[in-house]
């Protein structure tokens, strides 16, 4: 007989096996000790959390030649055909090659004969979201008033794919990710029933592997069973993953900690020579650095590796809480980056360069406190301070100087608060002169905001919005995208054309011809940095030669 993968072979056969899904298993065995079965469930949760096998449980309580049953024998001739899957009355369809409407059309014309058997047909669509509209169009009806002796289960890992329509028509369950606690208690089952060896750090790596999917922890079992010479070792799990030891995660760490870019380098590049992918290493750093993270609170991972406890304890400390959520913010960057790069390494050393360089960090936060300054100032919040409360003892009587007491009453009056941004007339002119209004406006509230504007072009303007062309897409960004602007150029907009107009920028590499938008976003020079950031301006162009 051919070999069965471990996930198959310890695949639950009642309900009562199902793994950590007791808020699903108790009521669907209500529902049948009551004869309150829906004609259709919707089973959605993450891969490997039972969705699947559920459903043919369901099958064989309907369908067993004991009785409908909460507790099928698993034994009779029906219940092992369903387990096989080759029942006449269970019909297991894969969305994800039966997408079409003629697939689902096959169902509708199956659907008014009886069952073989006598008992219930079971329609079960795997990943149910991967059907075709047309598809899910032609279920609806039967979804919704099927024959007494039909039951559908849809089952997806992708819930927000299915249309709404098809969701108001079932029961819907939510299947959980496994609780670690209960995938390892469940792989040493397994392993003692397969007289395999783990050792507990090996199974604790797989089920942090996993991810709360029981069939990805008995797939890399089964794997480590067929790699390791004897007992399993946290290393073979490793050599299968292909993934760095910690020690090479906590090398990086010490050389982010004492900010030595030249050493992060000389330690990615032996990384890469030995054959460690920059994808993987970089979801690796990401867990290394949550791990410190929480050390550094004084909080245990246990899901990280115990044995180098100690020495993430003290190098945790080495760092501030501000780097280490520094270093966090740039790793997550550069795996939101890495998807669409041809350059992971570069996307990767990247990252590892700016979470070692902290000035990098100290000038993003110059500026955001400059931006957050200048906001204050411009809604007059950063008003003149408070007016002492007038005191009801006798004042003390005032020591003797020489200044004029005129001098004393104006040094003691509050600083006068910020001039506001003077009122602009409605212009009725052309769109050019319009936009010249908008951009004299503009400059009296913001330097930042009219150097970014003053690089593009009004397009066009209707009744509800101000299309405006730019070159770079750097200043179309930076306007578009932080609230401050868009707060200011609404402002100005509805003084100048006497309406509220939204703000939308185009880009067009051409200049202020026709060419189409740009698909690409340019990156922003130094200057462009120096412009937006602090409002500079270019005084004089110089050309070397």
């Amino acid at each position: 007989m051919a070999y069965l993968s471990l996930y198959r072979r310890w695949r639950s056969s009642n309900f009562t096996e199902v793994l950590g899904q007791p808020h699903v298993t108790e009521t669907l065995m209500g529902a049948i000790k009551e004869d309150r079965l829906s004609h259709a469930y919707l089973f959605a949760g993450p891969r490997g959390t039972g969705k699947t096998s559920t459903a043919r449980i369901l099958a064989k309580a309907l369908n067993c030649e004991r009785g409908v049953s909460a507790e099928p024998c698993g034994e009779c001739t029906r219940c092992r055909e369903i387990a096989e899957g080759s029942s006449l009355d269970v019909l297991e369809l894969d969305a994800a090659s039966h997408t079409s409407v003629d697939d689902v059309r096959e169902i509708r014309e199956r659907i008014p004969y009886a069952t073989a058997g006598g008992g219930r047909k079971v329609y079960i669509i795997d990943e149910a979201h991967q059907l075709s509209n047309p598809a899910f169009n032609a279920l609806l009806k039967m979804l919704e008033e099927p024959p007494g002796h039909v039951i559908f289960v849809l089952c997806t890992t992708e819930v927000h794919r299915v249309p709404a329509t098809v969701v108001s028509r079932c029961q819907r369950f939510e299947f959980r990710r496994l609780t670690g606690e209960t995938l390892t208690e469940h792989l040493k089952h397994v392993a003692a029933a397969e007289k395999m060896e783990a050792d507990d750090d090996a199974i604790a790596l797989i089920v942090r592997h996993a991810r709360g999917s029981a069939r990805d922890a008995l797939s890399l079992l089964d794997q480590a069973a067929g790699v390791a010479q004897g007992r399993i070792s946290r290393s073979t799990i490793l050599e299968i993953l292909g993934e760095a030891p910690e020690d090479v995660l906590l090398d990086l760490a010490e050389a982010i900690a004492s900010e030595d870019i030249l050493g992060v380098f000389a330690k990615v590049e032996e990384l890469v020579e030995l054959g460690w992918d920059p994808r993987q290493l970089l979801v690796q750093l990401l867990e290394e650095f949550r791990a410190l993270f929480l050390a550094h609170r004084g909080v245990t991972d246990a899901a990280v590796d115990p044995e180098h406890a100690e020495r993430r304890r003290s190098l945790s400390v080495r760092f501030t809480s501000a780097h280490l959520e520094w270093v966090l913010q740039s790793l997550a960057d550069a795996q939101a980056d890495m998807r669409l790069s041809t350059h992971p390494r570069l996307t990767l050393e990247v990252a590892l360069a700016r979470s070692s360089n902290l000035e990098v960090r100290e000038t993003q936060t110059v500026v955001a406190r400059l931006e957050r300054l200048e906001r204050a100032l411009l809604h007059g919040s950063a008003a003149a301070a408070p007016t002492p409360a007038v005191a009801t003892s006798p004042a003390p009587e005032p020591a003797k100087t020489s200044e004029p007491a005129t001098k004393k009453v104006a040094a003691s009056k509050p600083a006068p608060a910020p001039k506001a941004a003077p009122a602009v007339a409605q212009v009725d002119g052309t769109i050019e002169q319009q936009w010249e209004a908008v951009l004299e406006a503009i400059g009296a509230v913001s330097r930042v905001t009219h150097t970014n504007l003053r690089e593009g072009w009004v397009i066009d303007v209707n009744e509800e919005r101000v299309l405006v062309g730019f070159e770079k897409a750097f200043h179309a960004d930076t306007l578009s995208k932080r609230p401050e602007h868009v707060e200011r150029l609404t402002s100005v907009f509805a003084q100048v054309f006497g309406r509220k107009l939204r703000f939308e920028a185009e880009i067009r590499p051409g200049g202020r011809g026709d060419a189409p938008a740009a698909t690409e976003v340019s990156e922003p020079t130094a200057i462009d940095l120096v412009r937006s950031g602090l409002g500079a301006e270019v005084v004089e162009e110089v050309s070397r030669n």
